[in-house]
């Protein structure tokens, strides 16, 4: 029934189960995060089911590099975007 639903992803050979679009409410929130959840990813035994994980979370994971802010230190070596005048926020 949750699989008929398209709620779930149910592979019964392994026994795994996916909750279909996990990644869209809950996405990768950084990018250790990010990293500790694709590790995770590549040890789900069954190909159907780590297929469609790998696809919805690549989508989500790609949503979120996507907003990243490209005046953040660590994604910008100008020692100008990396000083106290341009890296604060303004406050009102």
């Amino acid at each position: 029934m949750l699989v008929a639903a398209e709620l779930v992803t149910f592979d019964a050979l392994t026994a795994e189960i996916y909750v279909d679009r996990w990644f869209r409410h809950n996405p990768p929130m950084n990018d250790k995060h990010a990293v500790g959840t694709r590790r995770i990813v590549e040890n789900i035994e069954s190909d159907i089911v780590r297929e469609k994980v790998e696809a919805e979370f690549q989508a989500a994971d790609d949503s979120r590099l996507a907003r990243v802010n490209p005046m953040d230190a660590r994604f910008n070596s100008s020692s100008l975007a990396n000083s106290r005048l341009v890296s604060e926020r303004v406050r009102l």
